[in-house]
């Protein structure tokens, strides 16, 4: 039988032996062949389930007031100087690191200008070597197809080709020819 608004539960005034004759009374599910009797032996075997609220209570969230704890135009203070003092010490550090980025840029462009005048330098050097080079040749002769033989006097045989070369030249190209030697294989 259905319950109206209202009224009690059945187990809440009755004893156990009728509150569970009520229920099972109530419910045709619970009717499944069995009769009251069999009903209370199984009751009394599992006793019934305390009722629970379906969700769990919320939980409170914790409320300021102004004359227990800190207010909220205390609280914004002390954010806004927490978050001031950090601003202020990151710009103490980027205008340090500003000053050093400075130092280092200066120090750079003096690297690569001493690095230029060192390339200038070198390059003059091997300019000027080689032009003594050239001044040294200049005066050099070097004959090709002279076939090589045992302890032969060089000079001599230099001289004696310029000689068949050159032959109003003969007298004077034994003084003129300084120093003759092999090259080497080329």
């Amino acid at each position: 039988m259905p319950r109206k608004s209202g009224q009690k539960r059945p187990n809440d005034s009755m004893s156990n032996e009728e509150g569970a004759s009520c229920l099972a009374s109530d419910h045709d599910y619970t009717n499944d062949g069995m009769d009251c009797n069999q009903q209370t032996s199984l009751e009394e075997e599992f006793p019934p389930l305390p009722i629970t609220p379906s969700k769990p209570p919320l939980h409170k969230k914790p409320t300021f007031t102004r004359g227990a704890g800190i207010g909220s135009d205390d609280a914004v203070r002390s954010l806004a100087d927490l978050i001031n003092n950090r601003s202020d010490t990151l710009e103490k550090m980027v205008e340090s690191v500003r000053g050093d980025i400075k130092v280092l840029n200066a120090k750079v462009v003096y690297i690569e200008k001493r690095v230029q005048r060192n390339e200038d330098s070198a390059l003059k050097t091997m300019n000027r070597v080689s032009e003594l080079e050239r001044y040294s040749r200049r005066w050099n002769l070097r004959l090709q197809g002279l076939t090589e033989d045992r302890e032969e006097d060089v000079r001599a045989r230099v001289t004696s080709v310029c000689q068949a070369i050159l032959p109003k030249e003969k007298e004077r190209l034994p003084a003129a020819i300084d120093v003759a030697h092999r090259a080497g294989k080329l």
